[in-house]
């Protein structure tokens, strides 16, 4: 039993829609698998319009 409590995974799916409005509209897919409570993976795909670029720093 403890061991399954070790090896224990979530998985976590996303759809995320906006920009309808400004007739830029875009659909992200993201997937995410935490192991053990810890992201371990993660997927993100999907169509969308570029409106603004930039750097993302995760910690």
């Amino acid at each position: 039993m403890e061991q399954s409590h070790r090896n224990a995974r979530t998985i976590y799916q996303i759809t995320s829609e906006q920009g309808y409005a400004i007739k830029r509209s875009g659909k992200i897919y993201e997937k995410i698998i935490v192991k053990n409570g810890k992201p371990a993976q993660v997927k993100v795909g999907g169509k969308a319009a570029t409106t603004l670029k930039g750097r993302l720093r995760i910690r």
